[in-house]
């Protein structure tokens, strides 16, 4: 006994060290945010004064030692995140993580976003070149300072330094991901397979009359491995908030201007708040970490935010590969572009790479262990994925604009990915301006297409579209939550992809009100939770009648119910699991294996129950299923579901128990014993419909209410005095686990309350001073 006494103790004693290890290497990795630093590249001296939250009060003399210091605190507090995303986009995280990552390696190599990134920078105005050198110095020189690591880089080495090639990863990859109807157009595709035309045009909102699209000869396994083979980080994440209202209709007599991207939740958040004070500007708002630029925020003068377009500027080409390993085209054969890449794999043996581009873009089909048709081949051709890109100059003309045309005209360099950019100036106008490219082209892009149709090739970009543009309206009012901007999209080239309208009506009908607004009330608007995708569809759901006197209960409270998507409230959640389940029950024999890759919209469900009831009908059985069997199946199934994940008593059930927001950082996460200690859950209202957009994957067995998506960055632009504007944000302005700054914002950021970013930091502070 004595001995296992002694046995014990050394193990806990080991326990002990080990702990306090792990500890003192993240507290040694802490940055400095006081005191002062000599360093190479600042002009003169850059004081950098840290309010109670950690936003950083930059005060420098010119515009290039401001994007040295805004380099300088983005490596300081959010450095780790930053050398993952340039990994990530340049397919090399495997030389520091393992074979795991192999497959995103291969899948970022094939697009070639890291030699975009270079080939961009030579393409750049000489001023934006000298601001990402700039900030490139300010990120290094606190690489060369720093002795410790963050913990999530201990492993490897010390790092490289940055370059400006480095920043325009960043927004290779932003645009990647909002760009996204290629990962859909192999959706359809698969859909087609297996689905008639009509049920086609049903799902997607089509008209009978409208274009046929042929189907291309692309191999169903090749369609199927290529859409199993995206990786997380090319998947689409995109929805946004924006609105404005005019003088007319605030009582400050002057524009407000509200915003909220909604994005992948994520820890560290993918935005960095900071004040950048120069002699002949202020800019304010949300900054991302590796980026010398405020992407979203106001100058002094200017406000402006972003929602994406959603307009379809990407397509897939199907290649027919010929015997002597060319490829057809409209005017007969081409040789590919090859280039040899090496993928270096910790631990593990080399992955040796032979890549081809097209006419049409990067083969994608070559990210795939083994090609699944003989003879052909899949190339992506997007908006994202052009060398002579200049959005990173857009976006600092932007920063320059001193009133809302010439934010206008700046936007003529935003290419991608496409945006509706909502813009408030101080004089009192307020405008909606669509920017970015989408190809001109005779066909509908909706389905993959054969690369020898002429009809489907890319013909440049498509003009400007003056319906796009909405300035100073008579409203008095601008609204867009990724609906359509104009009333016939498809007809004009820019496909059929817009969210519905949930989002925008519930804008409208807070906004449409006699009283003048406010800030605040802004703010609270961005917070509503209350659902018009329920309002809309619960009535025809109520319409059942129940089978037991568990469904009549679930059925009485649903009835009774205001359709708000409140934490605190058991009716989203019964709401929610019996949708789930009814998709399931409607949709998923036609769908087949194909089931998962494609959410049926709400109308579509809509008209399934009440119009296109053969919907309901199990195509594989004898039997015939109606709808109101469909609806009690799904009700039954979701109590079922219910009681198991949360108890048998139904009064205890609450939406915020199952939807929290999945905040968690990509690696640390996962480790066992520590993992929990890097996951940050608060309970959250909303859901995928509410203009405070808290979206869940439904089909996600495991987690199918987690909220995973949504406005990490809220911001209303006060154009009266842009010091009073509000702000939040999700976590907090740090990376590292033993800040304060964290996940302090967290809170705040769950329950809709907002604080301003003013001209004096609010304390306690402390200050930094980077001197020559």
């Amino acid at each position: 006994m004595r001995i296992l006494g002694w046995i014990l103790a050394g193990l806990f004693g080991l326990a002990l060290v080990a702990v306090a290890g792990v500890v003192t290497m993240f507290w040694l990795a802490m940055p400095n945010h006081a005191g002062e630093v000599k360093l190479d590249g600042p002009s003169a001296p850059i004081a950098i004064t840290r309010d109670k939250r950690g936003i950083p009060y930059i005060r420098a003399a010119n515009e290039a030692d401001a994007a040295f210091a805004l380099g300088y605190v983005h490596a300081q507090d959010r450095f780790a995140q930053m050398e993952i995303m340039r990994r990530l986009v340049a397919g090399r995280l495997s030389e520091v993580v393992g074979a795991a990552t192999i497959e995103s390696d291969r899948f970022m190599r094939t697009l070639g976003l890291g030699r975009l990134a270079e080939e961009g920078v030579k393409n750049l105005s000489a001023d934006a070149q000298a601001l990402l050198g700039a900030y490139a110095k300010g990120v290094n020189a606190w690489i060369g300072n720093q002795r410790v690591m963050p913990a999530e880089l201990l492993l490897n080495g010390t790092p490289e330094p940055w370059q400006p090639a480095n920043t325009l990863m960043w927004a290779r990859l932003m645009a990647l991901q909002l760009t996204w109807n290629w990962r859909d157009e192999l959706a359809r595709f698969r859909l087609a397979q297996v689905l008639s035309p009509d049920q086609l045009r049903d799902l997607f909102d089509r008209e009978a009359d409208g274009p046929h699209v042929p189907l291309a000869a692309l191999d169903p396994d090749l369609a199927k491995n290529l859409l199993a083979a995206i990786p997380p980080e090319a998947e689409p994440r995109s929805a946004s908030n924006i609105w404005a209202l005019a003088g007319s209709r605030t009582e400050t007599g002057k524009p407000l201007l509200a915003n909220d991207p909604h994005l992948a939740l994520t820890l560290p958040n993918l935005w960095y708040l900071a004040r950048i004070e120069m002699p002949d500007r202020v800019v304010v708002g949300a900054t991302a970490p590796g980026v010398p630029f405020t992407i979203l925020g106001h100058n002094g003068r200017v406000a402006w935010g972003m929602t994406t377009t959603q307009a379809d500027a990407a397509d897939l080409f199907v290649l027919q590969v010929t015997s002597d390993g060319r490829y057809l085209s409209v005017d007969g054969p081409r040789d590919f572009i090859k280039r040899e890449e090496v993928i270096m794999v910790k631990g593990g043996e080399p992955v040796r790479l032979t890549l081809r581009e097209s006419l049409h873009g990067p083969v994608i089909s070559d990210s795939l262990k083994r090609v699944a048709a003989e003879g052909q081949a899949v190339a992506l051709a997007s908006a994202a994925l052009q060398a002579d890109d200049r959005t990173a100059d857009g976006i600092l003309r932007m920063l320059r604009a001193r009133s809302i045309e010439e934010a206008r005209a700046a936007l003529a360099d935003f290419q991608a990915p496409m945006q509706n950019v909502g813009v408030a100036d101080t004089a009192g106008h307020i405008g909606l301006f669509v920017s970015g490219r989408v190809p001109a082209r005779d066909s509908d892009g909706w389905m993959p297409a054969q690369a020898t149709d002429p009809a489907r090739a890319w013909k440049g970009w498509r003009a400007a579209d003056p319906d796009f543009t909405v300035l100073d309206p008579p409203s008095g009012r601008i609204i867009n939550a990724n609906n359509t901007p104009v009333a016939d999209p498809l007809a004009r080239g820019y496909g059929n992809d817009f969210d519905p309208s949930y989002r925008a009506r519930r804008i409208a009908e807070k906004l449409d009100t006699p009283r003048k607004a406010t800030a605040r009330d802004m703010a609270a608007l961005q917070s509503d939770v209350v659902s018009t995708m329920v309002k809309d569809v619960l009535p025809i759901l109520l319409k059942l009648t129940p089978r037991t006197e568990a469904n009549a209960r679930a059925l009485d409270r649903l009835a009774a119910w205001d359709g708000e998507m409140r934490r605190d409230r058991g009716e989203p959640l019964i709401f929610t699991a019996w949708w789930r389940h009814l998709l399931h029950a409607i949709f998923a024999d036609e769908f087949g294996e194909s089931w998962g890759e494609v959410l049926p919209r709400p109308g579509v469900v809509a008209r399934a129950l009440t119009e296109r009831t053969s919907w309901c009908d199990v195509q594989r059985t004898p039997a015939i299923e109606t709808c109101p069997e469909k609806l009690a199946q799904s009700l039954d199934e979701a109590l079922k579901d219910l009681a198991l994940r949360y108890g048998p008593n139904p009064d205890k059930w609450r939406w915020g128990t199952a939807h929290r927001a999945r905040l968690a950082h990509p690696l640390l996460s996962r480790i066992p014993g520590v993992g929990l200690l890097f996951k940050v859950e608060p309970e959250t209202d909303g859901d995928n419909w509410t203009v405070n957009r808290a979206q869940s994957r439904l089909l996600d067995n495991f987690d199918p209410y987690g909220d995973v998506h949504g406005a990490g960055y809220r911001a209303v632009y006060d154009l009266a005095d842009l010091d009073r504007s509000l702000f939040q944000m999700s976590l907090g302005q740090s990376g590292h686990r033993l800040s304060p700054h964290f996940s302090d914002l967290a809170r705040a950021w769950a329950d809709g309350t907002p604080f301003v970013i003013g001209k004096e930091p609010e304390g306690p502070t402390m200050t930094l001073t980077l001197r020559p």
